[in-house]
């Protein structure tokens, strides 16, 4: 137990010296690039942030009605049924400037 209070005190330094070297890399990148990639970096990041709104809105979910393994295990009896799955794929294909969007 001591020696991992003796690497706790590194651990946060190194995280944040971590975080800031990947926050610094992205900002960097943001400055450097021209109105258009900077418009287009923007839109990405709000696809990846609301992706699983934007998803649902576009009929790309499935209600699973099939309990997975836990609530299967974990469910009683004679009580209430578990509440359906709603499986949203995952936003697939990479673009350059970070959008993603998958097509089938």
């Amino acid at each position: 137990m001591e020696a991992i209070k003796g690497y706790a005190s590194y651990a946060l330094p190194i995280a944040t010296a971590l975080v800031g070297v990947w926050l610094l890399v992205t900002v960097v990148r943001y400055v450097r690039a021209d109105r258009g990639t900077r418009v287009s970096m923007r839109q990405a990041v709000r696809v990846r942030w609301g992706w699983v709104r934007l998803a649902r809105m576009a009929g790309l979910t499935v209600t699973d009605k099939t309990p997975g393994l836990l609530a299967q295990i974990t469910a009683s009896k004679d009580g209430t049924a578990p509440a359906p799955r709603v499986l949203t794929p995952d936003s697939g294909a990479q673009f350059r400037v970070g959008g993603q969007a998958v097509s089938r």
